[in-house]
């Protein structure tokens, strides 16, 4: 079985700060192409935030109002 390390490739993972704006996480989702980015705070890894996460808030919460949060 391969390991993650072998399917990995320099610029594979992106990142935004935990206290950033759901905009600033869609634009880097758009920007590269992909569904989901890892949140990091100064200390390291805090979690990730898929796209999934963020078709579903939209439909409760109005999308102006969401791309206002931040991720926590």
């Amino acid at each position: 079985m391969k390991k993650l390390r072998d399917i990995m490739r320099h610029g594979f993972l992106f990142t935004v700060q935990r206290g950033a704006m759901v905009a600033e996480a869609v634009r880097t989702m758009a920007a590269n192409n992909v569904g989901i980015v890892a949140c990091s705070t100064t200390t390291g890894s805090s979690g990730s935030f898929p796209s999934a996460t963020l078709s579903r808030k939209s439909s409760t919460a109005g999308s102006t109002r969401l791309a206002r949060r931040s991720l926590r």
